[in-house]
């Protein structure tokens, strides 16, 4: 049996999640090109920089799992699938860049509009490709599926309602990038520039989404094998 999760509302911990997630992975993408001679935001660092940053948000978010209220069909989350997970984060980080290289040409706007127009698309339609590959990968792979742990069972992710998903992710991306992108302005210091401006850009977009989600109500989001497998 199949039932749909909705989600009533996104909680709060997003905000602080999404700040660590950047703090993470802004550092990477500014720091590979200098570091490995390659082009900026080419599709490979987008795979290594999305997996790793993936495993460790989730290897932290798993130390205070037990502290955070996090409730699936009434059950406690207790843990979720990591490897996973960063596999479809990295896939999922490849396809933004790719497409921001691609719309990047078409766009006459200049900072901070052409970013946020960057953002918006590239983050939607990234999960919008992703989304559509996820059945198929977790049908010829059955590893990629990601589960999500809750108290007397497992939830395993069926698919995403990819459109919701990626209006989501483009708002928060269209927040974001432009803050991110603030550390190319300091080229002698652009490691620690990324630290802040990955924090202050990951933040100001989760607080966006938040208080967006807080007027929306049961947006249907993924669908979920129900009851869980134990």
């Amino acid at each position: 049996m199949q039932d749909r999760f909705r989600i009533e509302r996104i909680p709060a911990h997003v905000i602080w999640m999404m700040g660590l997630l950047e703090t993470v992975t802004v550092p990477l993408v500014a720091g590979l090109p200098v570091w490995t001679g390659t082009a900026l935001k080419n599709p490979l660092h987008g795979m290594v920089v999305g997996f790793a940053g993936v495993v460790l948000l989730f290897c932290c978010i798993s130390l205070v799992l037990g502290r955070l209220n996090f409730f699936l069909f009434g059950k406690k989350v207790t843990g979720i699938s990591i490897c996973s997970s960063a596999v479809w984060g990295g896939l999922l980080l490849s396809f933004i860049f790719i497409i921001q290289h691609v719309l990047s040409t078409f766009i006459v706007f200049g900072y901070p509009f052409k970013e946020m127009i960057l953002g918006f698309f590239s983050a939607g339609g990234a999960v919008v490709f992703a989304a559509a590959l996820y059945p198929a990968g977790c049908f010829l792979l059955p590893v990629l599926k990601i589960a999500v742990r809750i108290s007397g069972g497992t939830l395993e992710i069926r698919k995403f309602s990819s459109w919701r998903f990626a209006l989501w992710a483009g708002i928060y991306e269209g927040i974001a990038l432009p803050v991110i992108l603030l550390w190319g302005f300091f080229p002698e210091n652009h490691i620690p520039a990324a630290i802040i401006t990955g924090l202050i850009g990951g933040i100001a977009g989760g607080a966006t989404v938040w208080l967006a989600a807080r007027t929306k109500r049961a947006l249907p989001f993924l669908v979920f094998e129900y009851p869980p497998r134990s």
